[in-house]
């Protein structure tokens, strides 16, 4: 996971001063992180990462988030409920947190299990990718 796309490396690497105290509030400020950044930068990362600003910059653009395992597609299944869509924007990013897009199963929709359903995950994904493009004036 890159947390910082749109900076390089170097240039992250070249925000760090000499005397940097490794410390969340720090790296919040200096990176300009929100709180559910830190938290999976924290859950992801060990106490060595933290110590080390250098290598904790390694992680804002590459955070490795392992996966603990795949279920198989003839076992995917709808569930009912999600998101009231009254709490969602036309672009699928929420009221209270316009930061977070939602879409899929996250949404409080339903659909038959499979080519139905999983079209409207990937349709509503794309849609909320589009969103988040716009937002952050990223052009084709």
């Amino acid at each position: 996971m890159d947390f910082k796309p749109f900076n390089t490396l170097e240039s992250l690497l070249s925000k760090l001063p000499d005397n940097m105290k490794s410390s969340t509030k720090e790296y919040s400020r200096l990176f300009n992180l929100d709180g559910l950044q830190m938290v999976l930068l924290k859950a992801y990362s060990d106490k060595e990462s933290f110590s080390q600003p250098s290598i904790f910059v390694e992680h804002l653009k590459n955070l490795s988030i392992p996966v603990q395992a795949l279920q198989p597609l003839a076992e995917a299944i709808s569930s009912a409920g999600g998101l009231d869509l009254s709490e969602v924007k036309a672009d699928f990013s929420l009221k209270k947190y316009p930061r977070i897009y939602v879409a899929g199963e996250m949404l409080d929709w339903d659909a038959p299990t499979g080519g139905f359903l999983l079209q409207g995950c990937f349709a509503s994904g794309r849609f909320a990718a589009d969103g988040i493009r716009k937002k952050a004036k990223i052009m084709d």
